[in-house]
């Protein structure tokens, strides 16, 4: 069983670690990923040998929580923004606080009752806008474990309960010659600063979601079943079952995988494929979820559910991609692994040097340091810049229609000199324009320009919209009668008495129509790619050689 689940309480890249060294330990594990970017863990386990419910189990007794179940990219999204929101109203919050005593400890030191005033602002700061890293800095410590929400609460719990026993008791300090100085603006400054780094992080993991639920939003979310007796009922497309028979008006996304039962369109693939042109499709072709209906009515019959449609594979293999790591993520991880408990060791020997070295006011100096090296010494940047940076260039690449399989193709992208594309759609803006006209122009009476620019206005074929386009005729369009359109071959219609067909050459021949030789001479001389055009890209034009 193989299946990525999100994990709760992650607050540093030590945590991932921990979490995917503990369930590695698990029975039944043979392999597993934790992202501390999208706070998920990428799980293969043997079924028989155990289940989700021990897992989690398992991950609680480590401080954190496993969930069961995978949230849909789209809820993804939305609870990552609303983390976002709430983190970013605490930070707002403990920074206009923070502000006031950062003034009074920095330059109001002698204020009477000054020392209250900063215990007043900086109480709310710890106990509510930053009370989450001391809740869970102790229950990983009632298990043994540390993480950056402990050397967050350690140095500012520390700096906060000396500055209040300094502020409450100051003759105690007095009697003993030592200065009654407070520090509750390194307490305050601290919390907002971590706050601000939380809030920047959230930001940016909100964002590489967004990529994933527009795929998402590719595929519309309800379809019109056809039932038995002709009737039509609309359902969710979690609720349709493989063999179900849909329809799809024109101008529609299809909603499912499937096989067309009856009907004729033109349906535009270039979110798969990346071809700018529409693929003719009739009855007994497949379709897929995600794709437009341009022009006919389709009937459908489902051939994959919801969650096995090619569209959900590919956005499965975008968040199995973007919970995989680069080979520098591994050294970053061990790194991170032993990072907290180090730091802890050398503030404690900071303290211990500086209390019995003898110099005055040894102790106070000796705390001033340790809070100095826990705080400065914080993992998480070292942790979350690389699943991050992932993370965000493979949304932006799914946004673009770029799938990368794994992490390890982005470091090594850096060694790529050249790139070939084999996809039009990649360099073009998929917007064709005509080119020439074949014989050359003065050959082409007015008359059969007003007929041809008449009819291609009624084909659904983009080819047609850019033929009508660049014929630029400014006459009304005549009527047209008998109007057919040959879905991929070609249209009919009469214009002013005359019967006009404009198709493929092969067509052309199976309605008895004899082209003039020179006529097939001279285009195969140009080719079609030299009659029709295709407008480059802004960013690609200065360096295609086409």
């Amino acid at each position: 069983m193989k299946k990525e689940l999100p994990v709760a309480g992650l607050s540093c890249a030590a945590c991932a670690v921990a979490v995917e060294q503990t369930l590695e330990k698990a029975p039944g594990v043979k392999a597993v990923r934790v992202n501390f970017a999208n706070h998920s863990a990428l799980l293969e386990w043997d079924e028989s040998a155990t289940d989700i419910a021990r897992l989690q189990e398992t991950v609680r007794k480590s401080g954190y929580e496993l969930l069961a179940e995978t949230p849909s990219p789209s809820d993804s999204a939305s609870e990552q923004q609303a983390q976002y929101a709430v983190v970013k109203q605490k930070t707002r919050f403990a920074g206009l606080l923070a502000a006031p005593v950062f003034v009074l400890g920095m330059f109001f030191m002698d204020l009477p009752y000054g020392n209250y005033l900063q215990w007043a602002l900086t109480t709310p700061i710890l106990l509510i806008f930053g009370r989450q890293f001391y809740t869970h800095a102790w229950k990983l410590a009632r298990i043994g474990k540390a993480n950056m929400d402990t050397l967050v609460a350690l140095s500012t719990g520390i700096a906060y309960l000396y500055s209040t026993f300094t502020t409450f008791f100051p003759s105690l300090l007095l009697s003993r010659g030592l200065e009654a100085h407070v520090y509750f603006e390194a307490a305050a400054v601290i919390l907002f600063f971590i706050l601000l780094g939380k809030t920047l992080e959230l930001r940016a993991k909100a964002g590489t979601s967004e990529a994933l639920r527009q795929l998402m939003q590719l595929q519309p979310r309800e379809v019109q079943v056809q039932h038995p007796d002709g009737s039509l009922e609309l359902m969710p497309v979690e609720a349709v079952a493989i063999g179900t028979s849909f329809r799809v008006k024109p101008g529609e996304k299809i909603p499912l995988d499937g096989e067309i039962l009856s009907g004729e369109s033109y349906v535009e693939e270039s979110m798969l494929t990346g071809e700018p042109l529409p693929v003719a499709k009739a009855s007994g072709q497949t379709v897929f979820a995600g794709t437009l209906n341009q022009s006919g009515n389709l009937l459908i019959r489902a051939t994959k559910t919801d969650a096995g449609s090619t569209l959900a594979q590919i956005i499965a293999r975008v968040r199995e991609a973007q919970a995989s790591k680069a080979p520098i993520q591994h050294l970053v991880d061990r790194i991170s692994g032993i990072f907290v408990p180090v730091v802890l060791v050398i503030g404690l020997l900071t303290l211990l040097i500086w209390g019995f070295s003898g110099v005055e006011d040894a102790w106070l100096r000796g705390m001033l340091a340790l809070i100095t090296v826990w705080v400065i010494a914080c993992p998480c940047a070292l942790g979350l810049a690389t699943p991050t940076a992932i993370m965000a260039a493979m949304g932006k690449g799914a946004e673009q229609g770029i799938l990368i399989k794994q992490a390890e193709t982005l470091e090594k992208g850096s060694r790529i000199r050249h790139i070939v594309f084999d996809k039009t759609g990649t360099l073009t803006l998929g917007k064709p324009a005509l080119k020439a006209l074949i014989p050359a122009e003065p050959a082409w009476t007015q008359e059969t320009k007003i007929a041809l620019h008449a009819l291609e206005q009624l084909s659904e074929h983009p080819l047609g919209k850019a033929i009508a386009e660049g014929l630029r005729v400014k006459q009304p369009a005549p009527e047209v009668q008998d109007f057919r359109s040959h879905t991929g071959q070609g249209i009919s219609g009469i214009v002013a008495g005359k019967r006009y067909l404009i198709g493929k050459r092969q067509w052309l021949h199976s309605q008895s129509v004899a082209l003039p030789q020179g006529w097939l001479t001279r285009a195969d001389e140009v080719g079609s790619l030299r009659g029709i055009s295709w407008f480059l890209r802004p960013a690609n034009s200065s360096r295609s050689p086409y």
